[in-house]
């Protein structure tokens, strides 16, 4: 079967992700994006600015559909990206609480 070039493109974008997900800073960027979508928080609002939150809610979800297609390794790659975005985010709270002690 003859590749299509959106074959040729999610292809491109898988290991446009392994990449990502292969290093620390990676990982970091994309614990970022998917909180920034706010993929896990509720997007109504009651007026408009719910259309903004759903827009930015379904560009998450597309990378995190994006992610499950690379298997158990791309399952295990996230868990790793989550624990150390939990770690660097105690982190930066330690740092401002001890500012709080000193400021």
């Amino acid at each position: 079967m003859k590749k299509t070039i959106k074959d040729y493109m999610q292809e491109r974008d898988m290991q446009a992700l392994n990449h990502v997900l292969s290093t620390e800073l990676g990982r970091w960027f994309f614990c970022r994006l998917m909180d920034r979508s706010g993929i896990l928080k509720q997007s109504f609002t009651g007026n408009s600015e719910t259309y903004f939150n759903e827009g930015k809610r379904k560009v998450g979800l597309l990378f995190h559909w994006d992610l499950n297609k690379l298997g158990i390794d791309g399952v295990k790659q996230y868990h790793l990206a989550q624990l150390e975005y939990i770690g660097q985010q105690e982190y930066f709270n330690n740092l401002v609480d001890k500012e709080k002690q000193n400021g």
